[in-house]
């Protein structure tokens, strides 16, 4: 009973410029995520081993996405890419794609990012990260999937849980 709602990834992705009309509704609809269940509410551990404050949760309610994202807006990654300990990573919002889904920017990310939540400077959730633009060996921008196309899928989900204090809240 772990799965909840998905969407697939496309391939490639990354593309530079325009798409041909009739791959446009393929890449525009490929969002290129996985909601689960956990079996343990990860929200309320401790972020220390040793106790401290909790973990919490990215906040999914109305209004809490943002619509839209400014050049030069913060995306803030933090991200454990191959497994290795957190870093945090910032860079600055670039452009949009074609399909308007995925956002461009310029925070430097590692293989294995991918899934990482991409913050603007308020913290909001901006989008998931998922692939580089460009050349493999040196690319031009990184990007995500926006959250604004995401969170809508989602929302009908976490409103399941109506008796909870996780309310429209995501972990």
């Amino acid at each position: 009973n772990w799965y909840v709602e998905s969407s697939p990834d496309t391939n490639p992705d990354g593309i530079l410029g325009e798409l041909p009309s009739h791959e446009f509704p393929r890449v525009a609809g490929a969002l290129d995520f996985l909601l689960f269940r956990l079996a343990e509410k990860v929200g309320l551990q401790a972020v220390d081993r040793n106790g401290g404050r909790c973990r919490r949760w990215v906040d999914f309610s109305d209004g809490s996405i943002p619509k839209t994202v400014q050049l030069d807006d913060w995306v803030i990654i933090p991200q454990h890419p191959e497994g290795q300990p957190q870093r945090v990573d910032l860079g600055r919002f670039q452009q949009l794609d074609c399909t308007r889904t995925r956002l461009r920017y310029d925070t430097n990310t590692a293989a294995g990012t991918s899934g990482a939540p991409c913050f603007n400077q308020d913290f909001q959730l901006i989008g998931l990260h998922n692939a580089y633009v460009g050349p493999e060996k040196s690319p031009i921008f990184n990007q995500a999937i926006s959250a604004s196309f995401i969170a809508p899928l989602l929302q009908m989900h976490l409103g399941n849980v109506q008796a909870s204090p996780l309310v429209d809240r995501w972990s």
